[in-house]
């Protein structure tokens, strides 16, 4: 199964060179100053999972006790991403769910491989292609009814300096310029029609071709580089497994393959559920809302949701203000900007911020700013949390930790930057102020904007 070695290895790379992008701020992002309910409360816990996540990367990298390896990261995973940062509203949600994501198939991979029979692991990885394809052709839907076949997608995305690799290029064209509404299209047609190729497996060359172009040019266009490459690596093994992928065989299936087969059935009504209430605002019933509910603490089931144009149409300025000296302000970022480079050029807000789980963080905790809150409270506190990993202990009867939310707009021809709110947080009180408009009129304003 040379196809599954080498997924292994692509997959162990890419979270080791995600893991070692995260070693400078490692307690910052996975104690409890950010995640409330973190194994991690001393640096002591923090440089041991460390060294347990760098050990299971290697492992899988190199082949080495594949299942000891995968059996921890998917256990590391599910407690960070899933049952703390996915909870809590804090941490870079979807990229923790797609590294959890990944892991857990890894373990079923590595087990049927190990114990199983053949059959029952290529059934495994029929399963595989199909939720990929059904994450896919979600995103797709999800994009088609969110505004994309509308020019209302991408362009913001592209233009964002928070998200686009060449935002530079795209800010000089007019927002209502046909090349965005050609990119939105295809953004629509692709991953529909790549969903429904993998989903139907007589089709799945055409499916993988289209699901790896995709995410080349999220490579290329994107912020999202461990995203994009988890994607890549999926895409190859099934390429490379595509010839020995079969359909269940009801005459010689084991206990395994029926219980597999019943997971997909599972697995295509969770997603035909979740896909109608987001897509098509489907108001289910009870009995519906608690089988999902019951499923998604099992194993959750995601919706692609990524790009959507109201989740990327702003960006946050994050600085240190001096309390006894106010104008002095120190810009951690603001983007990766003209005037970051040029006039606030911090190495440390260009290291940390270059990541995609920065971005998705910012995004996860400051989109909630964008609709009434039923729990204002839990949002503040998700603000100050973030803003404790950013500012050092030293620093905190000295400095304020402060936040402006910018819209993106389209204005005429232009793309403009609209500051909207400022969030002030002193640390030394753990205590947040809005600087400009209140959460409520800023609320009021951005979804009658939004509208």
């Amino acid at each position: 199964m040379d196809s599954f070695i080498l997924f292994k290895q692509l997959v162990g790379g890419v979270i080791l060179l995600d893991h070692l992008s995260n070693t400078p701020f490692f307690y910052s992002y996975f104690s409890n100053r950010l995640l409330p309910h973190s194994l991690i409360r001393s640096k002591g816990i923090a440089v041991l999972i460390w060294l347990v996540w760098l050990v299971c990367s290697f492992g899988l990298l190199f082949n080495v006790f594949p299942l000891e390896s995968s059996i921890c990261l998917l256990a590391l995973f599910r407690h960070f991403f899933i049952n703390n940062a996915e909870k809590s509203g804090r941490g870079p949600q979807f990229l923790g769910f797609l590294l959890y994501f990944v892991s857990l198939y890894m373990v079923g991979f590595v087990l049927l491989d190990r114990f199983a029979s053949g059959q029952s692991f290529w059934l495994l990885v029929l399963i595989f292609q199909i939720e990929i394809g059904l994450i896919i052709f979600s995103g797709g839907i999800s994009k088609a009814y969110r505004g994309y076949l509308n020019n209302q997608g991408a362009e913001y995305a592209l233009s964002n300096p928070s998200w686009g690799k060449l935002f530079f290029l795209f800010r000089r064209l007019s927002p209502h310029n046909v090349l965005f509404k050609i990119l939105n299209w295809t953004a629509v047609i692709a991953e529909v029609a790549a969903g429904i190729c993998l989903i139907f497996i007589p089709f799945n060359s055409v499916g993988i071709i289209l699901f790896g172009l995709v995410f080349v040019f999220s490579l290329v266009m994107f912020r999202v580089n461990t995203i994009s490459l988890l994607m890549l690596s999926m895409a190859i093994f099934l390429w490379k497994s595509g010839p020995q992928i079969t359909f269940f065989n009801f005459n010689s299936a084991s206990v395994i393959d029926w219980l597999l087969f019943c997971y997909l059935i599972h697995l295509i009504a969770v997603f035909s559920i979740k896909t109608c209430i987001y897509c098509f605002k489907w108001m289910p019933p009870h009995c519906v809302n608690r089988y999902t509910y019951f499923s998604d603490i099992i194993h959750p089931i995601k919706v692609w949701t990524v790009f959507l144009w109201f989740m990327v149409d702003f960006f946050v300025q994050v600085s240190l203000v001096n309390k006894e000296d106010s104008p002095t302000e120190i810009v951690l970022y603001n983007g990766f900007s003209n005037s970051f480079f040029n006039s606030y050029f911090s190495l440390y807000g260009l290291i940390r911020y270059l990541k995609c789980a920065e971005s998705c963080t910012l995004m996860c905790l400051f989109a909630k700013l964008k609709v009434k809150s039923d729990n204002e409270d839990l949002l503040e506190s998700n603000i100050i949390a973030y803003a404790n990993t950013l500012c050092p202990a030293a620093k905190h009867d000295t400095h304020t930790v402060k936040f402006r939310f910018i819209m993106i707009e389209k204005v005429d021809s232009t793309f403009k930057n609209t500051p909207i709110l400022d969030i002030s947080v002193d640390l030394s009180h753990q205590k947040l102020t809005y600087l400009s408009p209140t959460i409520l009129a800023m609320s009021i304003a951005v979804f009658l904007y939004s509208i």
